[in-house]
């Protein structure tokens, strides 16, 4: 449905059907071998003709660290493909090893985990990022190359694991 969704094709063209069909590289889903070599993204679009600045933050498409994005870009307003920016975040280190911890009967990637490791969730750090953002443009200092916005937020969440700190 990502894919579908993302370049308005449906499945008879993208001959994406599940997650087993989706090629790492969202451009690789799309070629003239397949008959399906003419795809344009939603936020391309935004981006390319309707002079918007896109924001991709974590999974938007299928794998997280392959959001069409052109890393080797030196300028976000020079960017080709999707995004003009492109964040992914994870839970690291010690919070990771830490989550580890407080698995569900140590046989489930979820539970209740230690309030202060909240900040460290990756969804956390996505929502406040985005908190920031918004902030920073309602204020006219958030770097949009001129440009209005469409932000893509992908939340982690309610896939594996489920880490919630305890309060909640």
């Amino acid at each position: 449905s990502r894919t579908s969704m993302l370049s308005g094709k449906d499945v008879n063209y993208t001959q994406v059907i599940d997650n087993t069909d989706y090629e790492i590289n969202f451009r690789n889903n799309f070629s003239e071998a397949q008959g399906n070599e003419f795809v344009v993204t939603l936020p391309e679009l935004l981006k390319d003709n309707g002079g918007y600045f896109t924001y991709g933050l974590n999974k938007v498409y299928h794998n997280p660290s392959s959001n069409d994005y052109n890393a080797g870009a030196t300028d976000d307003c020079d960017r080709i493909y999707s995004w003009n920016r492109m964040i992914n975040f994870a839970e690291t280190g010690a919070a990771q090893d830490a989550l580890a911890n407080y698995n569900y009967l140590n046989l489930f990637s979820f539970g209740a985990i230690p309030d202060e490791l909240e900040t460290e969730l990756r969804d956390y750090k996505l929502a406040d990022t985005v908190n920031v953002f918004l902030q920073e443009y309602a204020n006219g200092t958030a770097n949009t190359c001129s440009r209005p916005f469409f932000m893509a937020v992908g939340f982690k969440q309610p896939h594996m694991e489920r880490y919630v700190p305890r309060k909640y």
